[in-house]
């Protein structure tokens, strides 16, 4: 009985002690879990800010391009505005980037750190080809412009976004098992302690249902973000395919699905070349996809210039491609992303903008720039080849008189009638353009000054002979015109523009309706004489 007595306070101390260590123990865990709850909620927050902010630093970026292209190739002011509220909201949100990077408290503000440098540099390229264009150097933006490294700089940056949002993912997944392992733990020590004493059974009980709360909630949330990214995924126009380590689809999102013919189901498992064959639209020839470059150890796969896509059904489709690899927290590589989409309309909007900035709107024309840039090669052609080119420049007399009295409507129909006639009357490889108003000129290759004499003669005769008509109403217009030939000389572009200029005034102030050839100071006037008596109307 003393023995029972003895070793009844021992036995319930021992308990009591196991019980106290079972309650502690689980309290503690509990109370882990409970943070690591917290921490997964809050990186989780962290990880979706990270994306949304990547999201938005790269559509002003795009946006950015964009706008500069637009303005370098057209010079309009309003093209301008996307490009500056980019430049004025990209560095405020590269600083909110590396805040959440700082605080995620893992390698990711090393890839934001790396990513910044880029994205600055993207932002003075875009500013230097701005730049330039407003000082009237349209040639070098245009030229910068064309180049690949802004391309290139621009894929890499989309890569490096792509490649955080990855890791972001990984590093919730992760957490998400850590998390389930720890609440096993808990449920083993909790079965443990429900032997020892019911209240600490009810008490580790409702700790576990607080810890299992926690992590359907954690589920419930990764889930939602799972749902997002496939949503988000299935909603952008460009398409996405993902590989893993073999070259072999994993991915495809519908945009994929509608420019490769191939579905999901059909594309999954199969190696990508035979899914996204692309070859040069100039050559014909294959293009070594960048999925595989970069599985062979070349992490810059580069932009391959005019790419187009063959589809499942043969069908062709000229698009633009990035790829970046894929890896895990460990720096492995796991897989790689391929992101591509049709620049079919951005092909044909900068054909038909580039088009635009070379020709007059009203009469289809090339226009001054664009005279003048052809102008400027003929006077080099000529120094090489030793050629004689021949420069008309074109007053339309009576024109203010037309317009005053048929209003605009009627004066841009009788520019566009003398467009056709004048432009009839050419060789198909000379160069007729409306400089102004009621300015036009030609420019005649390899004619010397005698057979110009002749077309510059022909162009007169005609307008004068012609009878506009409107509203039953008919005006007589006529042209002055002046001729300045050259050749393999010491002109440059503003002497032969002076010179044509200067024979054309001369026509303009003895009387119109005639051509002036332009002759050197010291020199009789062509335009005496026969060819004098030729041209007075």
């Amino acid at each position: 009985m003393n023995v029972h007595k003895r070793l009844f306070p021992v036995s319930g101390m021992i308990m009591l002690a196991i019980s106290l260590f079972v309650v502690i123990t689980i309290a503690l865990l509990s109370y882990r879990n409970i943070q690591i709850g917290a921490q997964a909620e809050e990186n989780s927050r962290i990880s979706r800010s990270l994306g949304k902010l990547s999201r938005e630093l790269l559509t002003r970026l795009t946006d950015a391009e964009t706008s500069q292209r637009g303005y370098i190739l057209t010079g309009r002011s309003p093209y301008l505005e996307p490009y500056n509220s980019a430049v004025i909201a990209i560095p405020r949100l590269i600083e909110q980037f590396k805040s959440l990077a700082i605080s995620e408290r893992t390698d990711q503000y090393e890839r934001v750190q790396a990513l910044e440098p880029l994205i600055l540099e993207k932002l003075a390229e875009l500013r230097s080809t701005v730049e330039l264009r407003q000082a009237g150097k349209r040639t070098e933006a245009e030229k910068i412009l064309e180049s690949d490294r802004g391309k290139l700089l621009m894929d890499e940056i989309r890569g490096d976004f792509s490649t955080i949002e990855h890791v972001a993912d990984a590093r919730i997944q992760e957490f998400t098992t850590a998390t389930s392992e720890s609440s096993r733990r808990l449920m083993l020590v909790g079965v443990f302690g429900s032997s020892l004493l019911f209240i600490f059974l009810v008490i580790s009980v409702i700790l576990i249902c607080r810890s299992m709360t926690l992590r359907d909630a954690l589920y419930r949330e990764l889930d939602a973000d799972k749902e997002l990214l496939v949503t988000t995924l299935n909603s952008i126009d460009d398409a996405v395919i993902t590989t893993d380590i073999a070259g072999k689809v994993t991915y495809l999102n519908p945009a994929g699905e509608n420019m490769t013919g191939w579905s999901m189901m059909e594309a999954r498992a199969l190696p990508l070349a035979e899914v996204f064959q692309i070859v040069n639209s100039q050559t014909n020839e294959a293009i070594p996809s960048p999925v595989a470059l970069i599985l062979q150890g070349k992490e810059d796969a580069g932009l391959a210039l005019h790419t187009v896509l063959i589809q499942r059904s043969g069908a062709v489709s000229p698009i633009e491609h990035s790829a970046a690899p894929i890896r895990n927290r460990h720096g492995d590589l796991i897989g790689t992303v391929l992101i591509f989409h049709d620049v079919t309309h951005a092909l044909e909007i900068a054909k038909q903008m580039t088009h635009e900035a070379a020709h007059d709107a009203l009469t289809g024309l090339v226009n001054r720039r664009e005279f003048e840039r052809r102008l400027d090669y003929a006077l080099q052609t000529a120094r090489q080849d030793k050629k004689e080119y021949t420069l008309l420049f074109i007053d339309l007399d009576h024109f203010k008189s037309v317009n005053d009295m048929c209003g605009h409507q009627g004066g841009d129909e009788l520019l566009r009638q003398l467009t056709s006639m004048l432009q009839a009357r050419l060789r198909r490889n000379d160069t007729l353009a409306r400089l102004g108003g009621d300015e036009f000129g030609v420019l005649l290759e390899s004619c010397p000054a005698e057979p110009a004499l002749r077309v510059a003669e022909q162009l007169r005769k005609a307008v004068h002979e012609f009878a506009f008509l409107w509203n039953d109403r008919v005006f007589q217009v006529s042209l002055s015109i002046g001729l300045a030939t050259f050749s393999a000389g010491n002109e440059v572009l503003a002497d032969i523009i002076r010179m044509a200029d200067t024979a054309c005034y001369l026509a303009k102030n003895n009387g119109r309706n005639r051509v002036e050839v332009y002759a050197p100071h010291g020199k009789k006037n062509a335009s005496n004489g026969y060819e004098r008596a030729l041209h007075v109307a």
